[in-house]
């Protein structure tokens, strides 16, 4: 049986391991491009290899993408109901790890670097519990594109749960101009139109403090 949580927690370390830094020529691309070949090798979107999309920004600076998903539930007979999973694949640069830049989408060999590094003391004990991944990316916002695509995996599994539908985008260009979403909203209201989608919500996994 899958455990659903270290899937996802595997999926955000393999996300961080991947440099996205906002308009580096060549690296929010590649991720779009892992992100994209993780779908398509999923038994459902082999199936239904027209349910993901890669498509490029527009009028862009560099060359980068974003990236669609869609299961379509079969609960009831399906429906038109449509639920967003919205979610960027950038990160800021990382510069500010300082001596530890080189490090800075290592999860596993991070925290010792950070250790002596003159972090504060409450840093020190989070960083020792092993109850938090370090890393660039990790929490802004690539743990949150993991649980979309872990969800994606897992309603694609079981459709018969699925009454409507669950697309998931994940988009470049969050941290700089918002470029990205700005080509995904072309995709999503052509795609609207194309399959008579209702969309009911959309919800931003990204972080969020109080």
């Amino acid at each position: 049986m899958i455990n659903w949580y270290e899937k996802t927690e595997q999926l955000t370390k393999e996300l961080v391991n991947i440099k996205s830094v906002t308009e580096m020529p060549g690296e929010e691309q590649q991720l779009a491009d892992f992100i994209e070949g993780w779908y398509k090798g999923l038994p459902y979107f082999a199936r239904h290899p027209q349910q993901v999309l890669q498509f490029e920004t527009q009028a862009d600076t560099v060359r980068r993408s974003s990236v669609l998903a869609m299961v379509k539930g079969t609960k009831n007979g399906g429906s038109n109901k449509t639920v967003i999973l919205l979610g960027h694949l950038d990160t800021v640069d990382v510069q500010d790890y300082g001596d530890a830049k080189a490090l800075a989408t290592d999860p596993d060999r991070l925290p010792e670097a950070l250790q002596h590094m003159g972090v504060s003391q409450e840093v020190l004990e989070d960083l020792k519990s092993g109850d938090y991944m370090f890393g660039r990316g990790a929490l802004d916002m690539k743990a949150g594109v993991a649980a979309h695509m872990t969800l994606i995996d897992y309603f694609s599994r079981h459709t018969e749960l699925l009454c409507g539908n669950l697309i998931a985008v994940s988009e470049c260009d969050e941290e700089g101009n918002s470029a990205g979403i700005f080509s995904a909203l072309e995709v999503l209201a052509h795609l609207k139109d194309e399959q008579q989608l209702d969309y009911i919500a959309c919800i931003n996994s990204d972080y969020s403090t109080a």
